[in-house]
């Protein structure tokens, strides 16, 4: 892929590289977590609605045979929204932290890694620098716009979420001391044989991944048993 340094894919490839490095921060330095966090969610929103809005209509119309991509990279931005707007809500200083941010930050990996191998380079093959530069003036443009207007409601609404993590440290609290208490009823369910099939079901992410090199069509609109089916039979959905 050429890069220009304000086309498109420059962009959004130099966006990546910046929510891994807030990432990084935010492992090592816990003081500045709400902060960062803060950051993070205003590229994270941010880039993923200036890239639907503008970068991946032109991937669906210049390369049509990525169109279950563009679609599945939609649902994976849902997701890391989902789940960032949980580590929002989180006790930076927890343990709980921690755990939520390993989670988004697998899953962006695992959208970054998709879309820096498949569809940014689909792009690239389709359409020339000149519209890349397009596209990238439109990307910054639409990305800065978000950014203003997430900073802005974060600001309004920081005194709220502060309110609400007092509270739920001391639910959690409450719930560790119950927890231990109950400790040993709570062990058998984990262990038993009912609840260990539900462990090793695959994921949506899994199928679609399976469905994917299988050839199968049409499935950025399946459903999780539809994704199932359709690998276990080894049909070819439309």
């Amino acid at each position: 892929m050429a890069a220009t340094g304000t086309d498109a894919i420059t962009l959004i490839t130099r966006d990546h590289r910046e929510m891994e490095r807030l990432f990084e921060e935010m492992r090592t330095d816990v003081e500045r977590r709400p902060e960062l966090v803060r950051t993070l969610g205003a590229m994270l929103i941010a880039h993923s609605r200036a890239e639907e809005e503008h970068v991946y209509p032109e991937v669906a119309k210049a390369a049509p045979q990525e169109a279950d991509e563009v679609e599945h990279s939609k649902e994976e931005h849902e997701e890391a929204e989902r789940i960032l707007h949980q580590l929002e809500q989180t006790d930076p200083a927890s343990d709980e932290f921690e755990s939520v941010l390993d989670e988004l930050v697998g899953a962006v990996e695992h959208h970054v890694q998709e879309e820096e191998s498949e569809v940014l380079p689909a792009l690239a093959e389709a359409v020339g620098q000149k519209r890349l530069r397009e596209l990238g003036k439109i990307f910054k443009e639409r990305r800065a716009q978000e950014m203003t207007a997430y900073e802005a409601e974060s600001t309004r609404l920081t005194p709220a979420p502060r309110q609400s993590e007092e509270t739920a440290r001391g639910r959690r609290t409450s719930a560790a001391g119950s927890g231990r208490k109950g400790s040993t009823r709570q062990k058998e369910p984990a262990g038993s044989a009912k609840g260990a099939p539900a462990q090793r079901e695959p994921s949506r992410d899994e199928l679609y991944e399976k469905a994917r090199e299988l050839g199968v069509e049409g499935r950025s609109k399946m459903t999780k048993d539809e994704l199932a089916a359709a690998v276990s039979g080894g049909r070819r959905r439309r």
